[in-house]
């Protein structure tokens, strides 16, 4: 009996798990159930209001000490995310760069300016609108179209983090009869790192400064737009929620991690999240935590088992014999390209990802106390077993489609797709352990019959 079964069911099971561009995706911050992904969307679009600061203690936007996203509703950062990273002699600043986008409410001609308008310099859309306090252009914005803004500070006195003056910073804009309306935090958002113009955008911001007569500071470039200077990113950062600072020894004292990463490609590793992301865990919570680094990629990993193996001579299944099974797992021609697109409205953000993922899997029954002589004399046999697909890469995986080839030497015994796209988060199956696997005899592809094996 085992010499005989071995000889049908170790074959090559091929299973291709396709992410394409056109209809499936790879999420940032979602769970499997639409319940959970809806709660992350939300959390995410709260995260993402606001614009992004860089922070320098040098009154020619040089010497950097920290860049993260504005809190609350003011344009200076979480204080309490900083404090465990800067001593507060160390939140020291005479000049400020925000980086971000900005909406409308309404469409409409606007002006804007700071609250300490003679101290900034305000572009919007690529347009100097606002210039110390004078030479205000009117700037024409669609309502709720997303378009990039850049904010210049510059104090003459160095100002403490948590100065009243700096505090109290506030965006304004008037319309064409004059009123004064205020931005609030919703009508800002940081700087989407998968989109290409986003990374434009910031490679552009800390190449020029729009204070006149003030040359950038070569020193703290973003070659590859991902927002980390690439002196952090060859010497060492860390980043604590989503404050980011240089690396300094006394912070591996108090159990930080250092990274670094390559300044170059924002991608170091080549799969769906930039380094910052990456670095600031602001990716799916569900992928392995080892990806919280730049360097280590967040990639799945798909293999399918059979679980519950029967074979009978009978096509209703009784009768049948459930033999011990044990898989040999090999792994081929894992290879993908990831592209990166941006949604409508604010924040829905994806990325796409093209992914093939090739395995081969040994599938061989053991020995059985079960009567085995009917079976063994039949001229047909039937064969079920319960189908699960497993995620044992370091990434989640979500609306996939999956194709299965069941093989047996070089006959095709039967093909299954999913029509469920699949929604796998690292280290988990679907359907999950403990629950039943997918039987074949259930699927449309075979006809809602097991498959037949003519001896």
């Amino acid at each position: 009996m085992k010499k005989i079964l071995a000889s049908v069911l170790t074959g090559a099971l091929v299973t291709p798990v396709l992410v394409s561009n056109d209809n499936t995706s790879v999420y940032a911050e979602k769970e499997i159930t639409s319940i959970t992904a809806e709660q992350t969307q939300e959390e995410n679009e709260e995260v993402r209001t606001g614009l992004l600061g860089y922070y320098f203690k040098g009154a020619n936007f040089n010497d950097l000490v920290t860049f993260a996203p504005t809190h609350g509703s003011t344009l200076m950062y979480n204080p309490k995310a900083a404090n465990q990273l800067l001593e507060k002699d160390q939140q020291t600043y005479q000049s400020i760069r925000w980086v971000g986008f900005i909406k409308s409410k309404e469409t409409g001609k606007f002006t804007f300016k700071l609250s300490d308008d003679e101290h900034a310099v305000i572009e919007i859309d690529g347009k100097l609108v606002s210039n110390q306090g004078k030479e205000k252009q009117a700037v024409h914005v669609e309502k709720d179209k997303l378009v990039p803004i850049k904010i210049e500070y510059r104090s003459n006195t160095p100002l403490q983090s948590d100065a009243k003056l700096l505090q109290d910073l506030k965006l304004y804009k008037m319309d064409e009869k004059k009123n004064v309306i205020s931005i609030e935090k919703e009508d800002l958002t940081n700087p989407d790192f998968q989109a290409a113009n986003s990374k434009d955008f910031l490679k552009q911001a800390a190449k020029t400064t729009l204070f006149k007569g003030i040359s950038p500071d070569s020193e703290y470039k973003d070659t590859d737009g991902d927002s980390i200077p690439d002196i952090w990113e060859e010497n060492g950062y860390t980043i604590q929620n989503r404050v980011a600072v240089k690396w300094t020894n006394d912070l591996a004292s108090k159990g930080y991690t250092k990274f670094i990463s390559n300044p170059h490609e924002s991608h170091t590793v080549g799969d769906p999240y930039t380094d910052y992301e990456k670095a600031a865990r602001d990716i799916d919570k569900s992928n392995a935590k080892e990806t919280f680094n730049p360097l280590v990629a967040a990639l799945p990993r798909i293999n399918v088992s059979l679980d519950e193996l029967v074979v009978s001579e009978n096509e209703d299944l009784s009768d049948g014999v459930w033999p011990n099974i044990s898989h040999n797992w090999t792994f081929t021609n894992l290879n993908y390209d990831y592209m990166s697109s941006i949604g409508d409205g604010s924040f829905s953000y994806f990325i796409s990802k093209n992914y093939h993922n090739s395995e081969v899997v040994g599938v061989e029954w053991g020995h059985t106390d079960q009567d085995t002589e009917d079976i063994e004399r039949a001229d047909t046999v039937y064969l079920n077993a319960n189908v699960r697909y497993n995620n044992v890469g370091t990434g989640s995986i979500y609306n996939a489609k999956a194709t299965t080839r069941f093989v047996l030497e070089d006959d095709v015994l039967g093909t299954i797709k999913t029509k469920e796209k699949l929604n796998i988060p690292q280290g988990k199956s679907y359907p999950e352990k403990g629950r039943n696997g997918i039987p074949i005899n259930t699927m449309e592809d075979f006809d809602f019959k097991p498959i037949s094996l003519d001896w």
